[in-house]
């Protein structure tokens, strides 16, 4: 008797044990600060080429993001759009809307990308008016 009621109060503990190593073990971690993702401010004259970065700080992760973007199409010819340095891995795709003068990228990863830095770039050639 004294035999299972040993085993059954060690069952009992591991069993707590494993629960609040559970808990402790998932608790999501938060970083500081608000996320903030900002377009690069340049400037340039008409006929020139630009690369207008695209970079995020306090970044908690991310594993996808979408983004609409309005400009003069008259005034600016979309060259490419690509990855950042910040973004390895996952799937960056872009659609152009010309009548509502907009642009759509996304992208998305099997992982979240930690770590603030640029995450799309944008190149664009100004227009001669």
């Amino acid at each position: 008797m004294k035999i299972n009621n040993i085993f059954r109060r060690l069952q009992c503990f591991c069993m707590i044990l494993f629960f609040v190593i559970l808990v402790i073990g998932v608790t999501p971690v938060y970083a500081t600060g608000v996320t903030e993702i900002t377009f690069g401010d340049l400037s340039a004259k008409a006929g020139d080429e630009v690369i207008v970065p695209i970079t995020i700080e306090n970044n908690p992760g991310i594993a996808s993001f979408r983004f609409r973007v309005a400009y003069d199409m008259d005034a600016l010819e979309l060259l490419s759009v690509e990855k950042g340095f910040l973004l390895t891995s996952g799937t960056l795709a872009s659609t152009t809307n010309k009548e509502a003068e907009t642009m759509t990228f996304h992208w998305f990863a099997d992982n979240n990308v930690t770590g603030d830095g640029e995450i799309v770039c944008l190149k664009f050639k100004i227009g001669q008016n």
